[in-house]
């Protein structure tokens, strides 16, 4: 019986004109939000496109290939590593009770 109430209402929702003209602010919020979590939007407009040579780029795929990589440069000694702290090498003496 319910559902017979709510028939003539999608009725008339299936007559609506879906190219009614919208609120000219439609979508200004979607762009503020953009506007504020990209630093930069449009980085190609910035910046010129890379470029490289073929030669080398198609040299470099040949090493990948044949696993003839070139080893990585090793870290610096005694530099620490992002959520790395020293750590004491032996654990501290424990104290008595406190007076």
């Amino acid at each position: 019986m319910k559902l017979l109430r709510l028939l003539p209402l999608f009725a008339l929702a299936g007559c609506t004109d879906p190219r009614l003209p919208l609120n000219p602010s439609f979508g200004t919020a979607v762009t503020a939000n953009m506007a504020a979590q990209i630093i930069n939007p449009v980085p190609r407009a910035a910046y010129p496109a890379p470029t490289t040579d073929g030669r080398r780029m198609s040299d470099a795929m040949e090493r990948y290939r044949t696993e003839r990589v070139y080893p990585p440069i090793p870290p610096i000694e005694g530099v620490v590593k992002q959520g790395q702290a020293d750590q004491p090498s032996a654990p501290a003496p424990a104290s008595g009770p406190m007076q």
